[in-house]
């Protein structure tokens, strides 16, 4: 009886945390989009969507979330401003990472 009472514990952790770890996942995927057409929305003779960085702000999201402290991605589920400086630097080593595991199209 004890064990099955720890073994339904374990069950409800890991779907708390795979349903927190899921909401920062699609907030930093939406973050990150909005943040490429905004950085990208200057160049001239293209017109980009969403669609157009989803496989880099993927790599990007994944990136954050395996590297970030869980302190850390519960900062970012609350949506605090008091990321930017580690999130910053999260994010230029994702660049690193993402842009050479799938360079940016260029036709």
């Amino acid at each position: 009886m004890r064990i099955s009472k720890i073994n339904s514990f374990c069950y409800l952790v890991l779907f708390c945390y795979s349903s927190f770890s899921s909401e920062v996942s699609q907030t930093l995927l939406k973050a990150c989009e909005t943040q490429q057409l905004k950085d990208h929305k200057s160049i001239q003779g293209h017109t980009f969507n969403e669609d157009d960085f989803k496989e880099y702000c993927i790599c990007e999201t994944e990136f954050v979330t395996e590297n970030a402290t869980e302190s850390q991605l519960m900062i970012l589920n609350k949506k605090s401003s008091e990321n930017s400086k580690w999130l910053g630097q999260l994010r230029i080593k994702a660049m690193e990472k993402c842009l050479t595991k799938n360079p940016p199209k260029t036709s």
